[in-house]
């Protein structure tokens, strides 16, 4: 599977964007992607995509979510999947377990301000590892 290539962002913000980072303070933003590479190595690159669609689901975020639905389509994760996320409870067999828990943890950690503290990070620990939870709230953060 080829690694992600977040989609690098336009010169300019958007069309009814309010605050454009990459433009207002380049410096914070190169420092943010950094972050955001040095959370997600290592891991499965399919999977750190379906935590980005997850939580710009949950965050309400047309902008991102676009991007990650076409970072993930390009990466070769099946159009079905990517459909798929927002109801991955009813999704069957279409995540593994390590993915349900990760979405799972996303979406309790994108939330915690509805839900309260979320208590589902072990089961998407690698063994011996909490990068996959700091994937998940640096996510939550965005």
């Amino acid at each position: 599977m080829t690694p992600p290539t977040t989609t690098p962002p336009t010169t300019t913000a958007p069309d009814g964007v309010r605050y454009w980072l990459p433009e207002e303070n380049p410096d914070i933003y190169k420092a943010l992607v950094a972050l955001q590479r040095a959370v997600g190595r290592g891991l499965d690159p399919e999977l750190v995509e379906l935590i980005k669609i997850r939580a710009s689901q949950c965050n309400g975020c047309a902008y991102c979510l676009h991007m990650h639905v076409s970072d993930a389509l390009a990466m070769g994760i099946a159009n079905l999947k990517v459909s798929l996320v927002s109801v991955w409870r009813e999704a069957g067999d279409h995540f593994t377990a390590r993915e349900r828990a990760a979405l799972e943890l996303t979406e309790n950690v994108t939330k915690v301000g509805e839900r309260g503290s979320p208590t589902t990070y072990s089961p998407v620990y690698e063994p011996n590892s909490t990068t996959p939870t700091s994937v998940v709230c640096w996510r939550r953060s965005r």
